[in-house]
């Protein structure tokens, strides 16, 4: 980010993303002190939902558009951090603290995956197989706050550009449960690579619903 940049955003209470988003899928708003200012406004992107996370909790989705920071707008996220109940003087919170993150929501075509795991299989001929998992798919995230669930569970944010890679990498070692399930004969797959994508990509969502993707076109 540069000077101009960062010193627009200090004075500017709203939140939003300049060109600094662009080539980012999940990209966590850049705030030091991550205070989100309450009548402000959330600028989002047409490409892109915006998820508000607090207290390590996964609370509001804000769609495409300007929105102003209200309770309306952020039904979870005021409850938890008890926005909409006044202080001792009568008083209703001015701020609050939350992570704001940028998830794009097209189809993102031809992303690499790969593996974090070794696949295991037993072939007739070669014995026991041990493998990465390694491809290209199309990759939409549809549900970005089951997806950003799963990515909080063992640590406290995502960073940039470490986001997909980290949904890729659980997506390959799905693959890797899926071809240890498939029973494939390993020389049947060396002597026809193409049998082995023929029977992932009709089963692959069922094996990554629970991230809040869906896949397409899968190849190993």
């Amino acid at each position: 980010m540069g000077l101009i940049a960062r010193l627009k955003q200090m004075f500017n209470k709203n939140i939003e993303c300049g060109d600094e988003i662009n080539g980012h899928y999940i990209y966590l708003y850049p705030s030091s002190n991550r205070i989100v200012n309450v009548n402000s406004h959330i600028i989002v992107g047409d490409d892109y939902n915006a998820v508000f996370v607090c207290n390590d909790k996964v609370c509001d989705i804000v769609p495409s558009g300007k929105h102003k920071i209200s309770g309306a707008v952020l039904p979870k996220s005021f409850s938890k951090m008890k926005l909409d109940k006044p202080n001792k003087h009568g008083n209703y919170p001015k701020k609050f603290k939350a992570d704001v993150y940028f998830i794009y929501k097209h189809v993102i075509s031809q992303h690499e995956f790969s593996s974090d795991n070794k696949f295991v299989l037993r072939s007739n001929e070669f014995g026991k197989i041990k493998g990465y998992s390694e491809g290209l798919c199309d990759v939409q995230i549809t549900e970005p706050d089951k997806l950003l669930k799963v990515l909080l569970i063992d640590r406290f944010f995502v960073p940039n550009k470490q986001g997909m890679p980290l949904v890729m990498g659980i997506v390959g070692n799905e693959v890797n449960n899926m071809i240890e399930n498939s029973k494939i004969d390993f020389t049947q797959i060396i002597l026809n690579p193409s049998i082995l994508n023929a029977h992932l990509n009709p089963e692959i969502n069922k094996y990554v619903s629970e991230l809040g993707i869906r896949i397409y076109n899968l190849e190993l």
